[in-house]
């Protein structure tokens, strides 16, 4: 891992407008300064180098992390062989591990492509139990469970852009829009079910489109799966392992060639 610093080494006047980028940090900040800081305490700025990585696929820790700048890869195995999606900037990455007792799913890498990645690790701590609100009051964590459930519903927004066949034949749960006190404990309860139920959707997803992805269920897929690992290790060595389940799975049958490049698009770990 690159440089650290602790979050309160930085002075206000640099830190508050990188914060501002951040939704969650926005919205807190227009309670006050306080609530902020507090959550900061325990938080460090991580420069992530090009190539190194973030954390690895089934490592299990207490924490948020925010890209503050430059873009992580998401890689589906420890191996770190084909890259399947990026985390830019402003982006929250590490809340279906954290809200769903899972371990992360995806090994997260810096950019080889940028010089410099910057990464906000938020610990998660300060929260303390979902139901106690001795350390931070409740409108502190309902802004950062609104954040996560937005995150979790924009990925799989993206999910069903991009893999419209599937995401049909797997219909989202039906989860009835919340009607009681806001920013209350009855609230944190909602948004934690609804959260813990979008990241086993978006958990499932993510195995099964992995599957198609790596073991020709999908042609497309495959297909571009084994142009990167074209890329990665030479002609030579890998077309003559994959030409004929490709051949088979495509069944002979040109497509259209899609401008859509899913290795490019932010995946949803």
């Amino acid at each position: 891992m690159g440089k650290q610093l602790c979050v309160k080494q930085i002075p206000d006047w640099m830190l508050v407008p990188i914060l501002d980028a951040i939704p969650f940090f926005r919205t807190l900040r227009k309670r006050g300064d306080e609530q902020v800081t507090q959550v900061l305490d325990h938080s460090i700025v991580i420069e992530v180098k090009p190539g190194e990585p973030l954390f690895y696929k089934g490592e299990i820790d207490n924490c948020l992390y925010f890209v503050l700048l430059g873009t992580l890869m998401v890689y589906p195995d420890t191996e770190k062989r084909h890259p399947v999606g990026a985390v830019y900037q402003g982006e929250m990455l590490g809340e279906m591990a954290l809200i769903s007792n899972l371990h992360h799913t995806a090994t997260i890498v810096g950019d080889p492509n940028c010089v410099r990645t910057l990464v906000l690790r938020l610990d998660y701590s300060p929260f303390g139990k979902l139901e106690e609100d001795q350390r931070v009051p409740w409108y502190t964590k309902v802004a950062l469970y609104r954040s996560i459930v937005t995150t979790l519903l924009q990925r799989i927004k993206d999910y069903q852009d991009r893999y419209p066949e599937f995401c049909l034949d797997h219909p989202l749960p039906n989860i009835p829009p919340f009607h009681e006190k806001p920013e209350s404990v009855e609230e944190i309860q909602y948004l934690s079910a609804k959260a813990v139920k979008y990241a086993h959707v978006l958990d499932e997803w993510n195995h099964q489109i992995g599957e198609l992805y790596y073991q020709g269920g999908n042609p497309r897929l495959s297909a571009l799966a084994t142009l990167v690992g074209l890329l990665d290790k030479g002609r030579d060595s890998l077309l003559p392992r994959v030409q004929k389940p490709l051949q088979k799975a495509a069944g002979g049958f040109k497509k259209k060639v899609e401008t859509h490049n899913p290795l490019l698009t932010p995946m949803t770990w």
